[in-house]
């Protein structure tokens, strides 16, 4: 019996910059949205980053941390009275 496959096995596979954390290396572009790490802290880029730019740069990069909300959005209302049906 032969079996034959569908979809080709491959050795290599592309991940987009949104999903490979990666050392920031200030000699390099890189494309937003793109997430670094350094010392420790990871950080999202805010547009594209051109070559030479450093992590420090606000106009570039935030902190991921920065970017949760900063308040408690509170537990979810499960009261049906306060919804009405149409």
């Amino acid at each position: 019996m032969k079996l034959f496959s569908l979809f080709p096995i491959s050795r290599s596979c592309s991940v987009p910059s949104l999903f490979a954390f990666q050392a920031h290396d200030q000699n390099l572009a890189y494309t937003h949205p793109a997430i670094v790490v350094s010392s420790s802290v990871s950080y999202i880029s805010v547009q594209n980053v051109p070559a030479g730019t450093t992590i420090t740069s606000t106009t570039y990069w935030t902190p991921l941390l920065g970017t949760a909300p900063s308040t408690d959005p509170g537990t979810p209302s499960h009261d049906r009275t306060k919804h009405k049906r149409f």
